[in-house]
């Protein structure tokens, strides 16, 4: 499984290679962002062969320069996440120096949550993935949002006023 899961990421960041350097090449200068799985540092292998995408490794050679990260943000996965982006992060830097994922000054700061509505049961919604992230230490000043109807926009709205007066809801 293993060689099967590294054969697809790496046919994948091939194509991914391929598909940036045609970008760049027609807009030079210009940023490339890519979705990637959100979880992607706590999956099995099992888990990674479905997706094969390998953001964390498109952000250190420079394919992509800043990542939205979707998942369903809920408890305790979202914390797992986040403190295992932030020991790469570090691991990186007492490596190297520096780190695609930011420094301590700016923790993961070219890696944007993406926070969606599902309406498969039991998935979290808007606010409960915001304070998720929020009490994950995640940069919430960096988090995008992809409301599928007024509601849902609504609901974001609702979320972050309340977030600007300090107000938990």
């Amino acid at each position: 499984m293993m060689a099967w899961t590294r054969w697809r990421e790496a046919n994948l960041t091939r194509f991914v290679a391929e598909l940036t350097s045609y970008y760049r090449a027609n807009r030079p200068g210009c940023s490339l962002i890519v979705l990637g799985t959100g979880d992607l540092p706590i999956r099995t292998i099992e888990q990674r062969c479905a997706s094969s995408d390998n953001w964390l490794a498109w952000l250190e050679t420079g394919l992509a320069h800043e990542v939205l990260l979707d998942t369903a943000w809920d408890e305790p996965r979202t914390g797992r996440i986040w403190a295992t982006l932030r020991q790469l992060s570090l691991a990186l830097i007492a490596k190297s120096g520096r780190t695609f994922l930011g420094t301590p000054e700016a923790p993961l700061s070219k890696l944007h949550p993406l926070i969606g509505y599902s309406q498969l049961p039991g998935s979290p919604g808007i606010e409960a993935q915001y304070q998720t992230l929020k009490a994950a230490g995640a940069p919430l000043d960096q988090v995008a949002f992809c409301p599928a109807s007024v509601e849902q926009l609504d609901q974001i709205v609702a979320t972050l006023e309340a977030e600007a007066k300090g107000e938990a809801r």
